[in-house]
């Protein structure tokens, strides 16, 4: 998913009682938890490091 919508996906995870389990890959993987424990990955497409724009 593009980079502004999995913020968004994580902001509005946390905001419902979420925790981050994982952040080691950020910003381009994520894994959050609901207040359950039960987790999904969220993953961005593409590079948004340094060089984003080469081929």
């Amino acid at each position: 998913m593009p980079y502004d919508r999995a913020e968004a996906r994580i902001a509005a995870a946390l905001a419902a009682g979420g925790r981050l389990v994982n952040d080691a890959d950020a910003p381009s993987n994520r894994v959050p938890a609901d207040p359950g424990g039960n987790e999904a990955c969220v993953g961005v497409a593409g590079w948004t490091g340094p060089d984003a724009g080469r081929p």
